[in-house]
Formats: structure tokens, sequence, C-alpha cells
């Protein structure tokens, strides 16, 4: 209230009111890690929240959604900044960290190469490698029968179909050795065998 008066004159009063919106506050979940190539929902929590804004953008599903999801290629720092329709606000940040392990690759243990276009190649398949520098196959006596090099996971064109210098191979188990990097840059090797089926 402001009561105003001049001289010997009678005062007058006026009043006013003062409105203070709340601050919004925001929480994230805690730093995590995850298996490169995998994704991770970056929960968050908090008040009086109008509006969410997310960097990096990159890999994220949504950078406006309070929980989107997120698939990074490499460490990443998430900032979630906060505001209210006020114009108040709040962040926070989550680190995201990688690690690579066998399981990111997928291998069958056989394949029928057989011209009906169902499991017709035996090639990588997985997530979360940044290429794979060498894809052998190898007989029973150590020869090699195929080979590739820098190739991209899931690339079905590069698959073995199961010829040796193109004389069809009869059914045998076969070794195959894959060398690649993971999206970390930290090297892989993956070994097993591979059942040719006719």
């Amino acid at each position: 209230m402001v009561i105003a008066q001049v001289s010997t004159c009678y005062p007058d009063t006026q009043s006013i009111t003062i409105v203070v919106h709340p601050s919004p506050t925001v929480r994230v979940r805690p730093d995590t890690t995850i298996i490169a190539g995998s994704s991770v929902i970056l929960y968050t929590s908090g008040s009086y929240i109008d509006k969410y804004r997310w960097t990096p953008q990159t890999n994220l599903n949504c950078d406006t959604c309070a929980n989107p999801i997120a698939i990074p290629s490499v460490n990443t720092k998430y900032h979630v900044y906060v505001s209210t329709n006020y114009g108040c606000t709040d962040s926070a940040g989550v680190n995201i960290y990688l690690i690579c392990d066998h399981s990111q690759v997928f291998m069958p243990n056989s394949f029928t190469p057989n011209g009906d276009g169902v499991n017709d190649r035996f090639y990588p398949r997985g997530k979360g490698l940044n290429i794979i520098k060498s894809f052998r196959i190898y007989n029973r006596w150590g020869q090699i029968m195929y080979q590739q090099q820098d190739i991209n996971l899931n690339d079905k064109s590069v698959g073995w179909d199961g010829t040796f210098k193109g004389v069809l191979l009869n059914p045998d188990v076969f070794v195959y050795i894959i060398e690649a990097v993971c999206d970390t840059g930290e090297p892989l090797t993956w070994k097993g065998d591979i059942a040719l089926i006719r």
C-alpha cells in the first residue's frame, strides 16, 4: 500500500498486488553407464516446470521432453534447462558413459545359403560398433574361406554366401573371427563357429 500526502492536504492511498511466481526445480537421474549402442531414458523430476530443453540434441528422440530417450555414440554429458511461463529457470546435468562388451554383436550359429532369400548370408549383426576392421572365415584346416575388411555392422551385402572361389561348399562347420572397433574406440575381437547347412 502507498500513502501520498502533499503539504497539509488529506492523504490518499492506493494499493498494488505483487505476485511472486515460484522458481522451477529440476533433478535428473544419476550418472549412468550403458553398453555402446544401447538406449537410456534421461529421467527428470521437479516442480513448477512448463518447458524443457536438452543439450546436446544429438542422439535424443526429443529435446523438449521431460524424459527423452538417448542413444549416445560417445560418452556424453546431457544438460536439461527448465523454465516456467514467467521466465524463471533451473538446470541440471547427467553423464552417460559407454562401455563395450561382447553382447553388442549377434552371430547366428548356422545359416542356409540355398537361395530362398532367408538366412542366405552370414554377416556380423549388432549395435554400438564403429566399424568391423576384419571379418574372416576359416575351414577346419585353417584355410581362409572368406574375408572382408573395413565393413559396417548389419551390412548383409558383405555377408558370406557359403562359397569358396565361386564354388558351393558342402555342409560343414567353419570358424569366424571378427575384429572391430567399438563406438568408444576400444578394439574388440569375437571368435566362434558357424554351421553351413544345405
